[in-house]
């Protein structure tokens, strides 16, 4: 879930409020929202009319017709097409979250200053691959990155989106194989999933219900129930399934490797000072710090027992362990980067290359079922629980 905390809204450099509206504020010129979930738009309501809100065409939709906001106050962008706002160019970019969901670029041509904002996003290998491609065609380079940090924790590793999704196309298929008369119920809400009930509606051939109501009332199960269950009384069957769309951690790493920003602004867990720094860690070694030398003692941590000490030519040098190897490195002849993964390496035990060890395995949708005790009835269900964090 996005943190609410007023200095990570602000664009740096600008008077632009990204997904802030409850900080709304006389100095902001321009509203930004970069895709409809209520963590997103907290604080905004019908009544609102403090300024201009920019966004996607889906998204403007939604704040109109299910919002309630005025239509004079929302102004639609286009995907890939530059719109300069007060100065600053500003372009919209598939966030592959939900529909609408953004990333927002915004470019100074006065200071050459550039800035992206990731919204809530999943960083599939196509994603990096383009999104990285549109700055690089551009001679731009991002200063400073706005990241959904969602899953910045490298337990945090799942399968591609696109392989889950044929998988439930796969256990969909093989249920209704079973029994034709099946019904399968998925639990999701109200923007957002939609990918994970095409793919059960592609593996049964079937249509699904899109009434709220009607859903509610078919479904055997209580929605905020997340634990696998029987329910013997009408042969309900209920899968877990990896399917997420927001970035798993190898994800980030590869998303911020690709786009080297020299600066990252994590924009969930951002509340905790703490907790930042340790979101920081983990992109050292994929960032662009060779810039501003003095900045890597931040990066690596405050205060002065953490500040790397800059010392004189002849004793520039660090001994440390990884494995029962000792290793000597001279800091003044490597860059910092190289810094950034030899004190990794030494302290945290990295790999040498300067990426964290994956954890995690393949899975098998076999594995994501729980035995069902019919007892006779004409049909059964099945419901799908598609795993993910708390949008909404």
């Amino acid at each position: 879930m996005a943190s609410q905390v007023e200095r990570i809204k602000w664009i740096e450099g600008t008077s632009f409020l990204v997904d802030g509206f409850n900080f709304l504020s006389p100095k902001c010129s321009a509203y930004f929202l970069t895709h409809f979930h209520s963590d997103h738009y907290w604080g905004l309501r019908p009544s609102f009319c403090h300024g201009t809100i920019y966004c996607s065409d889906v998204t403007g939709a939604l704040l109109v017709g299910k919002l309630g906001v005025k239509p004079q106050f929302v102004h639609t962008l286009p995907l890939e097409k530059p719109t300069t706002i007060q100065g600053v160019e500003v372009t919209l970019l598939d966030a592959n979250h939900c529909p609408g969901a953004v990333m927002l670029l915004f470019h100074n041509k006065k200071t050459k200053s550039t800035i992206l904002h990731t919204g809530d996003f999943r960083a599939s290998e196509a994603l990096t691959e383009r999104t990285a491609s549109w700055i690089r065609d551009r001679d731009l380079r991002v200063r400073i990155l706005y990241l959904d940090t969602t899953y910045c924790n490298a337990k945090y590793t799942f399968p591609s989106q696109p392989s889950v999704l044929a998988a439930l196309s796969r256990i969909a298929e093989r249920e209704k194989a079973e029994r034709p008369s099946t019904v399968f119920y998925v639990g999701t809400y109200s923007i957002g999933k939609e990918r994970a009930v095409r793919a059960v509606a592609a593996g049964i051939g079937w249509s699904y219900l899109r009434n709220r109501k009607t859903a509610r009332d078919a479904c055997p199960s209580s929605p905020s129930s997340y634990t696998p269950w029987v329910n013997p009384q009408n042969g309900a069957k209920l899968y877990w399934v990896p399917y997420s769309e927001h970035s798993s951690y190898t994800e980030l790493r590869s998303f911020v490797r690709a786009i080297r920003p020299r600066k990252i602004i994590p924009t969930v867990g951002a509340g905790d000072e703490k907790g930042v720094e340790r979101q920081l860690k983990h992109f050292l070694a994929d960032m662009d710090l060779s810039h501003d030398r003095s900045r890597l003692d931040r990066y690596l941590g405050r205060g002065e027992e953490k500040r790397l000490k800059i010392l004189p030519p002849n004793k520039r040098r660090l001994e440390g362990g990884v494995g029962g190897k000792r290793k000597t490195f001279d800091f003044e002849k490597i860059d910092v980067e190289e810094q950034v993964l030899r004190w990794e390496e030494l302290s945290k035990g990295l790999n040498s290359d300067g990426k964290a060890q994956e954890r995690g395995r393949g899975w098998d949708e076999r594995e994501f079922t729980s035995d069902t005790k019919e007892k006779g009835l004409g049909r059964k269900t099945v419901e799908v629980i598609v795993l993910d964090d708390d949008d909404n």
